[in-house]
């Protein structure tokens, strides 16, 4: 589900993350198999308004997994990663990359049989002065894959 996510984070170039494979798994939570529609809200106090992005996904055999926004080359470390039923919820902290200092952060995501939604917020350094990123997720099983 990396490109799921990956537009998700329609910030990620900001806080200096790549997608990528990591050495270990975390676990995660499975999705149901079908054509999924996604959609992202990313908030942040220098954007005028929320960019919102939405696409479809074919899903098989998938899940939801933080590792999919941290890995050895980005510097982003997972922590307090928890599974809850259908709930997943973790933390991140990220080296500063590309002139922004430290990046921290906390999620969470719970995925029905149909529907997803979640969040997370993230506070970076920005010169001294911190900023805060909100990314808010919802997903809809819209059928079978074509």
């Amino acid at each position: 589900m990396k490109k799921t996510y990956a537009l998700a984070f329609g910030c990620a170039a900001v806080i200096g993350m790549s997608l990528g494979s990591s050495a270990h798994a975390v676990e995660g939570i499975a999705v149901t198999d079908g054509l999924w529609k996604m959609k992202s809200t990313t908030s942040m106090p220098m954007m005028p308004q929320p960019q919102v992005r939405e696409h479809q996904e074919c899903m098989k055999g998938e899940s939801f997994s933080p590792e999919d926004f941290a890995d050895d080359q980005t510097g982003c470390k997972l922590s307090g990663v928890s599974v809850s039923g259908n709930t997943l919820e973790w933390k991140v902290a990220c080296s500063g990359q590309g002139g922004m200092g430290a990046t921290t952060g906390q999620g969470h995501m719970t995925v029905n049989k149909n529907d997803a939604v979640g969040n997370m917020s993230m506070t970076m350094d920005m010169g001294g002065q911190p900023m805060t990123m909100s990314v808010k997720w919802e997903g809809k099983r819209v059928g079978d894959c074509p």
